[in-house]
């Protein structure tokens, strides 16, 4: 997202006047709901496909498109955020992933599938908004810090939610953000700064175009490899095509971008070491992270906790985050960003090794929380 104006900070400002703890609950509640809602719907995953009974196969497209939505509407909610102000993009991304998620439930009521994942689809919309632009004001906003303990907690919350109204009422897991996104929208109306790009030009529609239809075929493709069986899935009709697909439309989107006024990828970004290594070091760790969504369910498949409730595990790797982020702070003023990045990256990496290579053939909640708690603090520092 591109950069906010000198007039932008001074609204910033007056923003945090108007109560640092309500903008950073607008901000944080939408980073709740929004970063890690795939998070929150994989353990509930086995039991809403089976209420309303669809196979394995076709129950994991209620995580997958979300991803694939979600992908597609990044880049484009972004560039109009520093078009229009990020405060009413947020809020209107906010109020679309209220109305997914009341959506989602109905679903159970009407048990439809399909409509469960075109509502998955309309909250995917405005998490693509969501999570950018909240990202983006935090830091102009309230510290960073603060964040790492409260992003962790949602797995377990919502873990909580099903242990309440039961599994058989896995709507309320959709539910329970109708209420936080009317709070959000209502309070950001009034406390939120609207910070937007300094410059403000034409939109690179067909960067946009070119750039979604790349990450949609990229995305689809690569979630239809069997890495069991490599050989023969990428010949397959519903990989080659796709990844052929994304190949071809690259040089395109390099050409397109070249000459764009205000390019929706900036190529001299992979000219700067400094970038190319924060977004390295990013495509790591959010694999990393990425693979935390098993978690419950490696939870409760193996070592056999309640159905629903292997999202408490996750409190474990929230906890130590949250340790983590101010504690990096600290070192960082002592032994330089180089130094903390590095452990950080290095205790995620081996928490991941350890749950890859040790975990999963000793499978015990020892194994498993060992591995949370070097994931977690190396996330903290990263």
């Amino acid at each position: 997202m591109a950069p906010y104006s000198s007039s932008s900070a001074s609204s910033a400002s007056r923003g945090r006047g108007k109560g640092f703890a309500l903008v950073a609950a607008v901000y944080l509640l939408g980073l709740f709901i929004g970063a890690l809602d795939t998070g929150i719907v994989t353990p509930a995953r086995t039991v809403i496909q089976s209420d309303l009974g669809i196979g394995e196969q076709m129950g994991v497209w209620i995580i997958t498109i979300y991803t694939l939505a979600y992908a597609a509407a990044i880049p484009v909610m972004g560039k109009l955020a520093d078009r229009s102000g990020r405060k009413y993009v947020y809020l209107a991304s906010i109020l679309l992933f209220g109305v997914g998620s009341l959506l989602c439930g109905l679903a159970q009521d009407v048990g439809s599938f399909w409509m469960l994942l075109a509502a998955r689809a309309v909250q995917a919309v405005g998490g693509g908004g969501i999570v950018p632009v909240a990202t983006a004001e935090f830091g102009t906003t309230f510290p960073p810090e603060k964040r790492g303990l409260a992003l962790g907690l949602v797995g377990g919350v919502y873990g909580l939610i099903l242990s309440v109204f039961g599994q058989a009422n896995w709507q309320f897991i959709f539910y329970v953000n109708v209420p936080i996104c009317a709070f959000i929208v209502v309070a950001g109306l009034f406390v939120l700064p609207n910070t937007r790009a300094e410059q403000v030009k034409p939109i690179d529609g067909w960067g946009i175009a070119v750039l979604v239809a790349m990450v949609l075929s990229l995305l689809y493709g690569l979630k239809n490899l069997d890495f069991f069986d490599l050989g023969a899935s990428v010949t397959s009709s519903d990989v080659w095509p796709f990844l052929l697909a994304f190949v071809v439309l690259l040089p395109v989107f390099v050409l397109i971008e070249r000459r764009a006024a205000d390019p929706v990828l900036n190529l001299s970004y992979f000219r700067d070491r400094d970038i190319v290594v924060t977004l390295v070091l990013s495509v790591i760790t959010g694999i990393i992270l990425m693979g935390i969504i098993f978690i419950p369910q490696f939870a409760e498949n193996v070592l056999k906790l309640p159905s629903g409730s292997g999202g408490y595990v996750v409190i474990v790797l929230a906890a130590f985050a949250g340790v983590g982020a101010p504690v990096s702070g600290k070192l960082i003023d002592r032994f330089g960003v180089k130094a903390v990045l590095a452990f950080g990256l290095a205790a995620s990496a081996a928490g991941a090794l350890f749950l890859a290579l040790v975990a999963t053939q000793f499978a015990n909640m020892a194994t498993l929380i060992i591995s949370l708690v070097a994931i977690g603090v190396g996330m903290g520092f990263t």
